[in-house]
């Protein structure tokens, strides 16, 4: 009788593996919708102090050849950030703050082209960002008095 339950419940588990196996392939994008990304691993940090002290971490990143982006997902707590920006293989495996190149090279692998969409589209956002951002700086002066710290600081000389 005991091994009559063993075998129903191996039977069992692995309907259920085959099941949850079904059930992931259906909601994972069809293979000829995905894109060629390359996988590797980069060491961040959050600031050059922290690159100074050592500190910092290694994450996996991804680079689409087809569109030049890079992107990766930061989790910190319980958030998580997705980051996404154009650049070249080169210039995201190469040493970082002093850290050696990981062993494994990059690996060639295939991703949900939404993703890979997405990627692109944040990309775009980031430039746009950082684009504005060199505008305003040179506009703003023009129309504001900006004064230094040393200005709004006397007593700090």
């Amino acid at each position: 009788m005991r091994r009559f339950q063993v075998l129903r419940a191996a039977c069992v588990m692995s309907s259920i593996a085959t099941l949850l196996l079904a059930l992931a392939s259906s909601c994972r994008t069809p293979v000829g919708d995905d894109v060629l990304a390359l996988r590797y691993e980069i060491w961040t940090v959050d600031s050059p102090l922290d690159a100074a002290h050592g500190f910092g971490k290694w994450i996996e990143e991804f680079f689409v050849p087809e569109s030049g982006v890079c992107f990766n997902v930061v989790a910190e707590g319980g958030d998580a950030e997705a980051h996404a920006f154009f650049a070249t293989l080169e210039e995201r495996t190469g040493p970082h703050y002093g850290e050696p190149h990981p062993a494994t090279p990059p690996i060639e692998v295939r991703v949900p082209r939404e993703i890979a969409e997405q990627a692109l589209e944040l990309a775009r956002v980031d430039r746009e960002w950082r684009a504005r951002q060199v505008e305003f700086g040179r506009e703003w002066p023009q129309h504001v008095t900006l004064r230094s710290s040393a200005e709004l600081n006397p007593q700090d000389e």
